[in-house]
């Protein structure tokens, strides 16, 4: 996005630049008229690169652009929009720059304002509605699920065997990952986990791996896949797809293309989507004591 208050002014330099070295008798003799009154002195940035640059690095330090700085290997957006309808990319575009309407956004300047949820009494942020409101749950599930099956699709078309949610017995309790693809008498356990901007996603990524590092685990699964070798990680990312390193790792390891990333983009903004809409249409509350 353009910051006018730092573009019009280089704009108004430029222009008197270019009409000063015009060689055109009208515009010279608008000069000797004096009509022309040189614009206001530069600010110190005066390129185009060097103000797009500030603005990012002004737009990092905001609540609303903090994820940017997480996200340098990967395009703000994905490029086949024409797969969306028109209503989901606007709000696509609202969600990826954080812009999406809501209580806590309403109330900048409006100390005064309520920020609780109708639902649940937690202050209504755009994080909030995208992960933890519970009138949005079950979307979330269906959110999960999508971008789940996705992986397991494109696991599949590249050779891989694979084994949806199986359930292992432990003494620590049941164990359920989502996937466990095995190909080359290598399987690896997969956890999905889609987390909020704010949260470490290295360290959800390590809980992952601790959680399904038993030695029970691994035998059980050596045993339904025949493998040799078992190999734990998560496909950890932000709800912006902003993906943990080792996880688009395994993205690139089980064979994704650029245009399977943007498949896989694009389903997980139509649940993002489809979460803020359930949560605008929604009436649901949940039960709040009542002081005593």
């Amino acid at each position: 996005m353009l910051e006018l208050s730092k573009f019009i002014p280089l704009w108004k330099y430029n222009r008197y630049v270019r009409l000063r070295k015009s060689n055109e008798p009208f515009v010279k003799s608008l000069w000797v008229s004096g009509l022309f009154a040189p614009p206001k002195p530069l600010p110190r940035l005066i390129s185009r690169s060097e103000i797009f640059k500030a603005s990012l690095k002004s737009l990092k330090e905001t609540t609303d652009g903090k994820h940017i700085a997480s996200s340098f290997n990967q395009s703000i957006l994905f490029s086949d929009r024409k797969l969306m309808s028109g209503s989901d990319f606007i709000t696509t575009i609202q969600l990826k720059s954080g812009s999406v309407r809501c209580k806590a956004r309403d109330s900048r300047g409006r100390p005064e304002m309520d920020v609780k949820c109708d639902c649940c009494q937690r202050v209504e942020t755009l994080s909030h509605i995208l992960q933890n409101c519970p009138r949005t749950y079950g979307p979330r599930i269906i959110r999960h699920n999508r971008v789940t099956k996705y992986v397991a699709s494109i696991a599949k078309k590249n050779g891989f065997s694979v084994l949806n949610e199986p359930i292992v017995n432990t003494t620590a309790g049941l164990r359920k990952p989502d996937l466990v693809i095995t190909k080359d008498n290598t399987s690896t356990i997969i956890d999905t986990c889609i987390v909020a901007d704010t949260t470490d996603r290295e360290v959800i990524h390590n809980g992952k791996v601790e959680y399904y590092g038993s030695l029970q685990v691994a035998n059980e699964i050596k045993n339904r896949t025949g493998a040799s070798t078992i190999k734990i990680t998560s496909l950890t990312m932000s709800w912006r797809g902003v993906c943990y390193n080792k996880s688009w790792q395994l993205l690139r390891s089980i064979g994704l293309s650029s245009s399977d990333l943007d498949f896989l983009l694009l389903k997980l903004f139509e649940s993002n989507c489809a979460i803020v809409s359930c949560f605008r249409r929604s009436t649901y509350t949940t039960r709040v004591p009542h002081p005593h």
